[in-house]
């Protein structure tokens, strides 16, 4: 007897490895961004559990090496944020960023520094991502 049901699940940006919410499913399509898709679910047999195990466990290596490849790009991005100042009628550029306790101001000219506002802006986005592969990793380390 087949029986169905319908469960939410979220898919990762990079691929088709499946974040387990439910029960273990059946293979989804790939999705470009952590969107959360409607899924149908048709019961397992004995011999699908171990395909689904590998399914999963393949998922976390993936994650993993995500997270490592994420976290070394992460790190080479500066931190803080661009502040605009205009001092004796002039505008000039500063990273702010904390250090410690020390909120710490670096000069970047009167020119306003377009590479260094994107790679803020990348950062931001990898900081997001990173915690979506966190929270996958975690949901994946509670499945045996």
């Amino acid at each position: 007897m087949t029986r169905y049901l319908s469960f939410i699940a979220k898919l990762p940006a990079s691929g088709g490895h499946i974040l387990p919410y439910a029960e273990p499913c059946i293979w989804v399509q790939y999705s470009l961004h952590y969107n959360i898709y409607l899924i149908e679910y048709r019961s397992v047999r004995r011999d699908s559990v171990k395909v689904l195990k590998g399914i999963l466990k393949e998922s976390k290596e993936h994650y993993l090496k995500v997270n490592v490849e994420l976290k070394k790009e992460f790190s080479k991005l500066p931190k803080g944020s661009i502040k605009k100042r205009k001092i004796g009628g002039h505008f000039y550029y500063y990273l702010q960023y904390r250090e410690k306790d020390k909120i710490l101001h670096k000069y970047l000219g009167k020119n306003e520094p377009e590479d260094i506002i994107n790679k803020i802006k990348r950062r931001n986005v990898l900081k997001n991502e990173l915690k979506k592969v966190k929270e996958a990793l975690k949901l994946l380390s509670k499945i045996k």
